[in-house]
């Protein structure tokens, strides 16, 4: 019985704070990697050479440095209830430029012979960053007004 009366306090807590935590830790994720990303820091470089060497008129270290200030901003939009709106249509927008490599990289993101079924260490990381921006976006697109 004492579970009852607990249990919808328990909700409305972390209800409360739940949006709040996860606004603050993806503004605080995409401003870390993309400052890492900006001075050249970022461990995945070289796998962001794989996956961003099919933009012909930028270099890799042209949309690396871009891909990071796109990351800061995002990442300080979503730091403020009031622009979460904006940042997630950014990151709709970056979503969309990087599943292009799904299409047109696939030999770099699979094991040889493996499409669709082994990533290879590229395309680990870059699932992984995909999944990352489809649940930022969910939480952008979910929060209480």
């Amino acid at each position: 019985m004492i579970s009852i009366k607990i249990d919808p306090k328990i909700r409305s807590f972390l209800y409360y704070w739940g949006e709040i935590v996860i606004r603050i830790f993806f503004a605080l994720i995409f401003i870390w990697f993309g400052i890492l990303k900006i001075f050249g820091n970022a461990p995945e470089t070289s796998l962001l050479d794989d996956v961003l060497g099919w933009i012909p008129w930028l270099s890799t270290k042209q949309c690396i440095l871009i891909l990071g200030g796109f990351e800061v901003l995002i990442g300080a939009l979503f730091m403020f209830k009031s622009t979460v709106k904006t940042s997630t249509a950014l990151l709709f927008i970056l979503l969309i430029i990087m599943l292009f490599p799904l299409f047109i990289r696939t030999k770099v993101l699979f094991i040889k012979n493996g499409f669709p079924y082994l990533p290879s260490l590229t395309g680990q990381f870059y699932f992984r960053y995909i999944m990352t921006l489809m649940g930022a976006i969910i939480i952008g697109g979910n929060l209480k007004k």
